[in-house]
């Protein structure tokens, strides 16, 4: 499988390891993480499904595994002149998403882009966009609405960063107030929050 490295720490002596690093942790999806040391030594452990922890002795001669995604593991402990590093990779598929810190997109909405070619699309309930960039990203003409104004400043940010053309904007589900035609309507875990009163009046 090829990965990328999508984001590289600075290097760390013993003091500057994080503290979160020594306790029992796990990657997040599609993410994997690999520590390279520099000099000194760290004994690594990692967590079995049954709870059995594996204890890994190594240095810059025998370097720690590379961390599967949702892998449990930690440092035990590290040599006083120890210097490590830690770097982040993923699938090339994948980049955009942990380089922008987006969760990945909805499996399903993955499946429809095979089933569809390129059109205009509203993402209802966009959240801060995972799946309104990954259809933009497939060449879709995309529309991202939230209710949470905070999760429009981050689309709007990642647009900054990205240049990604993706029309946002504030819009509440109960006021079922669409103005323009879509070819594609998704709304993945939004419309739960769709008020009894307006499925009365629309439904």
């Amino acid at each position: 499988m090829e990965l990328v490295t999508y984001k590289t720490l600075p290097e760390w002596h013993l003091t500057a390891i994080p503290l979160a690093l020594l306790e029992r942790h796990n990657t997040k999806e599609g993410t994997y993480a690999q520590m390279r040391i520099l000099q000194g030594s760290m004994t690594f452990v990692l967590f079995k499904d049954d709870g059995e922890q594996v204890f890994l002795e190594c240095d810059s001669e025998n370097q720690p595994p590379l961390i599967q995604p949702q892998q449990w593991h930690k440092i035990d402990k590290a040599s006083d002149d120890v210097l490590c590093q830690l770097s982040f990779l993923c699938t090339p598929e994948d980049k955009f998403f942990k380089e922008n810190d987006l969760s990945l997109p909805h499996s399903e909405v993955r499946y429809m882009a095979t089933l569809t070619t390129p059109c205009k699309v509203l993402d209802l309930g966009a959240g801060r966009g995972r799946n309104s960039f990954y259809l933009a990203l497939q060449g879709y003409d995309v529309t991202a609405l939230d209710i949470n104004a905070a999760h429009i400043d981050a689309i709007e940010a990642v647009k900054a960063k990205t240049g990604l053309a993706i029309k946002s904007g504030l819009y509440d589900i109960n006021e079922a107030a669409l103005n323009e035609k879509y070819d594609i309507i998704i709304s993945t875990v939004v419309l739960m929050f769709c008020q009894r009163s307006t499925y009365r009046r629309y439904y």
